[in-house]
């Protein structure tokens, strides 16, 4: 499990550095950073899902500027990253004593382009030349 999460990270860093960015990032592993209440467990590709949870810079207690959520294959040959909306969730900014109404995230997305299988799901924060790399524990099956 580990080896796959360094592998993941790198990968990440590499597919960003290959973006012909001069600025490097700094990949950070950011796991108690956010929740990823859907989409997990076993679903049809076809389907359009309803993407939600949660994620902000718990070191900070800020709201990253940009965030997206990344599906990657466990064999790291296919994946996707889809930029997310921001959404209200008072009941984190409560949960976590601080001002961070707007950590929740909502956004309808489509995997109609990744082929049948068992991929790591990821939510990507950035801010300020930081990435923050938060990894469900659980895998998404796509059939």
């Amino acid at each position: 499990m580990k080896l796959n999460k360094i592998v993941f990270v790198l990968t990440t860093a590499l597919v960003l550095v290959g973006c012909g960015s001069d600025n490097k990032a700094l990949v950070v592993s950011a796991d108690d950073f956010c929740d990823i209440n859907s989409p997990k467990g076993e679903i049809n590709a076809q389907d359009e899902l309803l993407a939600w949870g949660w994620a902000f810079d718990k070191s900070t207690g800020k709201i990253p500027e940009s965030i997206s959520m990344q599906f990657i294959s466990e064999d790291t040959k296919n994946g996707l990253r889809i930029e997310l909306n921001r959404d209200s969730r008072p009941d984190v900014a409560k949960a976590f004593n601080l001002p961070v109404e707007m950590a929740g995230y909502k956004t309808k997305i489509n995997l109609k382009t990744l082929t049948p299988g068992v991929y790591s799901v990821s939510i990507v924060q950035g801010e300020d030349g930081k990435l923050l790399l938060c990894t469900s524990k659980s895998k998404l099956i796509l059939k």
